[in-house]
């Protein structure tokens, strides 16, 4: 295991393991309490030797530690930035041209770059970047299913205390482009189900498709404009198979979960599904287009057990057909393509990169945590799943049909690095560039690529005391387009460690996680940088114009909303929602001319936020001082349902008088469905 990477766990064994390991009670591992200097290759633990025979000790792989945990379950210039706002962010989007087709339905395509995601990187999430890089992302849209650790559950046996997924609820969430939130039950509509936020879907729990998950349970949610999504589907109209539905094993602790039985060791159900990829799309005139994705099958050993069964690990997009007919998808072939080449996480030469290679060289895939893949019909000493991909994503390309096969229209090559970081932790995917070509053959024409340089950010509010790595990732900061516009962005943050403030009062660029540390039995509670942008400087030199800068101000502090997530004990939970500032002030201009200044209010979400002394926090969004609008209210709730909207937004002429001002007001109705999430 390398050395940083949330793999490393020394642990005690009964001495019988030397003799019979094929008996389940000789294979039960007692986790040690572990110290390792940071950056550092060597593990610590204190042992206590028995009085009498041989004590046995072993180092074996976990999927948490200090870096990150992969059991959590696991978008003119061609791009547009965008920064500020609520949230302080950086975005970058960078769009894949897609032909058109008769009908007009076609996919959405483009990568999307946020550095938000970024600082959302800590010790209790999964930080194995995308297929694309760190930060970057494309999806067409998922429904996803949540599970808990058995040995998590408050009220579970000594028996079920283990390692395996256990059911905990319908904790189930979408998104797609027809909109994301919670799928919460309500018996007040015919099909039992809602999207929070959203009255208008019509979401459907189906059963019966060939996707290879438990009675083929999938989705279909219709929106109001009368489109149809299917969510893990599989199998098509004519047979094509989607492989959309990505599955594991679950355990049933109580009576009335699924699969239940008395028995600990045969109560699960063996293909219970964590994923369900949209895989197929229809509009109300049978215009339709279809994913197609490749997962990545693992195995690890159930119930403390060594013999592996399968589950999937993760996967890829592989190719998107559209401009079909339905329900006759075989008619002919599919009029357009989107394809989505994938090679091994490694980039060095071909050779150094063989498939077969990575079992005696993972070093060469430095963010693949190979030491928690297991082979079909091997030894599994892993005892819970854990979710990562061996791929990355390195070119796309559309295609329309010629009528004997299919002509190339536009390609899109991927260059991806591994730029060391510099703390002693393992260097993630980056994408370094991406180059447009149009057409094919002869008369492509191939532009320059647009780049992407990135700075090195402490993720952790790091101390040299605290004996943990800093977690370095690099964000987005030089953009040079395909044209030769350079793009800078400048980040700040505010917090030092050691950090001492309570939770329930933190304005500042920071945020609390509780994490348990290798061969510990409590959480302690951590401290985790979130960065904003100050400063976006803008050159386009092919207007010969000058340096277009923009910069935020940010005030009255920032909003962290308690944490209800409800795979989380509550005793755990924290102020970790970031929701953003109230208040920010952008100013744009190129060098000595006037600058534009504006002042946007935002709401937050942040009344009725829990107190730990059981109290609710009161908020609430004001207008500006500086004018008055007709028939807008000077202060309004602060409510949990327009988190993120704008309130109030006012322009100045520079640091002058006011020159406008717009105010949105807001309905909000009563709660049509709910789920508890007090854990």
């Amino acid at each position: 295991a390398q050395r940083d990477r949330p793999a490393d766990r020394p642990s005690s064994l009964p001495a019988c393991a030397l003799s019979t390991p094929e008996r389940a009670e000789c294979r039960t591992a007692t986790a040690l309490a572990t110290d390792r200097a940071a950056g550092a290759d060597v593990l610590s633990a204190r042992v206590t030797l028995a009085a009498a025979g041989v004590t046995v000790l072993a180092a074996t792989a976990d999927t948490s530690g200090d870096t990150g945990d992969y059991s959590a379950t696991p978008l003119k210039p061609s791009g547009t930035w965008s920064a500020g706002g609520s949230s302080g962010g950086f975005n970058y989007s960078y769009p894949i041209a897609v032909p058109p087709v008769p009908g007009g339905l076609s996919p959405q395509v483009g990568l999307t770059y946020s550095s938000q995601s970024v600082d959302g990187e800590q010790v209790a999430t999964n930080n194995q970047p995308s297929t694309f890089g760190d930060g970057w992302s494309y999806a067409p849209g998922a429904v996803t299913r949540s599970y808990r650790t058995c040995a998590e559950d408050p009220n579970a046996t000594t028996a079920s205390k283990t390692s395996d997924a256990c059911w905990v609820g319908q904790i189930l969430r979408v998104s797609f482009a027809g909109g994301s939130g919670d799928l919460l039950q309500d018996a007040s509509v015919p099909t039992g189900w809602r999207i929070a936020g959203d009255p208008l879907a019509r979401v459907e729990r189906l059963t019966g498709a060939g996707n290879g998950a438990d009675n083929g349970e999938h989705w279909k949610i219709t929106t109001a404009d009368g489109v149809q999504y299917f969510f893990g589907l599989g199998t098509l109209p004519g047979g094509a198979v989607t492989r959309s539905a990505w599955t594991q094993r679950v355990y049933a602790a109580h009576s009335g979960e699924p699969c239940y039985n008395a028995t600990f060791a045969l109560s699960f159900c063996g293909n219970l599904a964590w994923t369900w990829n949209l895989d197929y799309v229809v509009d109300p005139h049978h215009n339709a287009m279809a994913y197609y994705y490749q997962p990545e099958t693992n195995h690890y050993g159930p119930n403390r057990s060594t013999t592996g069964v399968p589950y999937i690990r993760g996967g890829l997009l592989e190719h998107i057909d559209y401009g079909l007919r339905d329900p006759d998808l075989t008619a002919t072939a599919a009029p357009a393509r989107v394809w989505f080449t994938a090679k091994q996480r490694c980039v060095e030469s071909e050779a150094a990169c063989a498939e077969g290679n990575i079992a005696t060289t993972p070093a060469k895939w430095p963010d693949t945590p190979y030491d928690l893949n297991c082979n079909a019909g091997a030894s599994c000493p892993m005892h819970s799943v854990s979710f990562w991909s061996r791929m990355r994503t390195t070119g796309i390309r559309t295609e329309v049909s010629n009528g004997a096969g299919y002509t190339t229209v536009d390609s899109y090559a991927l260059v991806q690095g591994f730029p060391d970081p510099g703390d002693g932790s393992t260097p993630a995917l980056w994408l370094d560039s991406i180059q447009h070509t149009g057409g094919s053959g002869a008369s492509a024409v191939t532009l320059p690529a647009t780049t992407f340089s990135g700075t090195k950010l402490a993720n952790r509010a790091d101390s040299p005391i605290d004996d943990a790595l800093a977690m370095v990732h690099l964000r987005v900061q030089t953009i040079v387009t395909e044209t030769g516009e350079t793009i800078g962005v400048n980040y700040r943050t505010e917090c030092t460690a050691p950090v001492t403030i309570a939770p329930e009062a933190n304005t500042s660029l920071c945020y609390p996680v509780y994490w348990t540390k290798v061969g510990r039995a409590d959480p302690v509670r951590d401290w985790f940088h979130k960065y904003v942008v100050a400063e976006i400087d803008d050159q386009d030199p092919t207007g010969g114009g000058g340096v277009v800068t923009t910069t935020y101000d940010y005030l009255d502090g920032g909003a962290w909303h308690f944490d209800d997530n409800e795979l989380v004990k509550a005793k755990y939970r924290s102020y970790g929602q970031w929701r953003g500032y109230g208040r920010v002030i952008t100013r744009t201009g190129a060098g000595l001319d006037a600058r534009t200044r504006s002042e946007s209010r935002y709401f937050r979400g942040m009344d009725n936020d829990p107190l730990p002394n059981g109290a609710r926090r009161p908020a609430s969004v004001t207008l500006s001082a500086d004018v008055a609008v007709p028939g807008a209210a000077t202060s309004v709730t602060d409510a949990a349902e327009l988190t993120g909207l704008v309130r109030e937004t006012v322009s100045y002429d520079g640091d002058g008088p006011v020159v406008s001002a717009a105010v949105s007001d807001y309905w909000v109705g009563p709660v049509l469905a709910s789920r508890s999430r007090d854990g």
